[in-house]
């Protein structure tokens, strides 16, 4: 019982050790990025839309996520075909809804997967060609966390120097 518990502890340390350390080197990545930006009036519409639009955007999609996962049936589908696209894959998928219709949707991936691979898809059952490749809860929560996070670096880097008095 006890190595249960130490291993979950160790697992949420961790966990919140690759969170402080990606949060850094966002912040970093960031900061050399708007390097890029020619100061003045880009720099400062970069990060007056971007900041606060990334804060406000991070909660709003993963409330979207929650709900679309509310109402998503789960199944199993099959790659019929993987193309490249830039630095992410457009998989072709196939499965069968609840009323044993054949389904066909695209949809883009990190991961390359071979045709014939079986992998789980969500759709909404009231609208089944509404579909999604099966993404864990905390992905999409980790998705929105460094979105947010993102964007309060954005607008630190904006009104820090206006906070330090």
């Amino acid at each position: 019982m006890t190595g249960g518990v130490f291993r979950g502890r160790r697992r949420r340390l961790l966990l919140l050790a690759a969170l402080v350390v990606a949060l850094l080197v966002l912040f970093d990545a960031l900061s050399g990025a708007l390097s890029l930006v020619p100061d003045g009036w880009l720099r400062t519409a970069v990060l007056v839309v971007g900041g606060p639009g990334l804060v406000l955007a991070a909660p709003v999609s993963l409330v979207a996520a929650f709900r679309f996962r509310g109402r998503a049936e789960v199944t199993e589908g099959v790659v019929e075909t993987c193309s490249d696209a830039f630095d992410e894959y457009d998989l072709t998928i196939r499965f069968t809804d609840l009323d044993a219709r054949e389904r066909v949707f695209t949809a883009h991936s990190n991961l390359r997967r071979p045709p014939g691979r079986r992998v789980r898809v969500m759709y909404d059952a009231r609208d089944p060609s509404d579909a999604r490749l099966y993404a864990h809860p905390v992905t999409e929560i980790a998705a929105a966390v460094l979105m947010f996070a993102m964007g309060v670096v954005m607008c630190f880097l904006l009104w820090g120097g206006h906070l330090s008095g």
